[in-house]
């Protein structure tokens, strides 16, 4: 179980980035946090929203995903 935990902190912000939603689904089903962030601290919403993908934000909203986290940057996150 400890090695399925550090994959999904080390994988699932790309896995966001690469629109892989039905993977992204498995992975949350299974115990990823919606909330993990990658080298730039950037969320997984910041990824999703970046990326336009909607149904990824929906999704990561959906599992009580950060609106208000800010990364490296500071961008903040802007979903229309």
């Amino acid at each position: 179980m400890a090695n399925y935990l550090i994959f999904t902190y080390l994988f699932f912000p790309q896995v966001v980035e690469c629109q892989f939603l039905e993977c992204m689904k498995i992975l949350l089903k299974h115990g990823a946090q919606a909330n993990v962030v990658d080298v730039n601290n950037s969320t997984s919403l910041h990824l999703a929203a970046a990326n336009g993908d909607i149904d990824a934000a929906l999704l990561l909203l959906e599992r009580e995903a950060k609106v208000d986290a800010k990364d490296k940057v500071l961008l903040i996150i802007v979903i229309f």
